[in-house]
Order: structure tokens, then sequence, then C-alpha cells
């Protein structure tokens, strides 16, 4: 009497699997975990773009400093200068356009000025408005 038993947990192990409920749980939590990390993927290629704008922004804005340092060094008015579209650039296919500006006020000599130029761009990705100020300061000469 006991052979026909054991035929029957035989016959009950070969059936043993998972069950429909538990591979699509197994299937949910593999899909939020790809998808968890393309996120992440995408979130670090949006700050190396906004990085790399912000580099460009740097290098247009001391760029355009030696410019006006270059060209005016002698008399240096006190003015201000709105902005200007100075430079574009072009990254993965969005094109950024940067606009510049700067302000000349009198230092701490008569012969002397501040300058603070400001470059400021939008970004195509985030649509915010970024901005990067460089200041020095110069002199024509000192009288004793």
């Amino acid at each position: 009497m006991n052979a026909p038993s054991l035929k029957i947990k035989s016959l009950n192990k070969s059936r043993e699997g998972f069950t429909l409920t538990e591979v699509l749980v197994a299937l949910g939590l593999i899909v939020v975990t790809i998808s968890l990390f393309m996120n992440s993927f995408v979130k670090a290629r949006e700050s190396a773009m906004l990085a790399d704008d912000r580099m460009k922004a740097v290098n247009f804005t001391r760029m355009n400093l030696e410019t006006l340092l270059t060209n005016t060094y002698v008399n240096l008015p006190v003015t201000n200068r709105p902005n200007w579209l100075t430079n574009s650039s072009i990254s993965a296919g969005t094109t950024s356009l940067f606009f510049c500006g700067y302000s000349i006020i009198t230092g701490q000599y008569v012969n002397s000025r501040q300058i603070r130029m400001t470059n400021t761009w939008t970004s195509a990705r985030s649509r915010k408005t970024n901005a990067v100020t460089i200041a020095t300061s110069v002199c024509s000469g000192f009288q004793y």
C-alpha cells in the first residue's frame, strides 16, 4: 500500500513551479529597477550638459572681458552696457545663446576702475536662466 502513495507524491513534485502571480510580481520589480537606473542616467546627462553650458559661459565671459580690456584699457569710462548677444553654442542639437553685459565703476583711486561682466543664458533643456559674473579691477597708473 505504500507504493501508490509514493507514486502520487512524485507526480506532484514534477508539477511544482512558479505561479503566474509570482512571475508578474518579479517582472514588475525588474521593470521598476530598470526604470530607476534609466532615470539616473538621464539626470546625469542633463547635469553634464548644464556643466558644459556653464563652462562655455565662463570662457565667453573671460573672452569678452579680455576684449574690453584690450580695446579700451587707456580710458575705461564709467558706464553700464546692457546685455547683448555675444556668442552662441550648439550642443547635442540644441542652440544656447549667451548674452553679455557689463558695468564699470570708479575704484578706490581716481585712475582705477572696477569691471563687473555678467553672461546670461537660458538652458534649452530646463528652461531656466543662468548667469556667470566675473569681476576685476584695473588701474592706468598711480600718481603720488
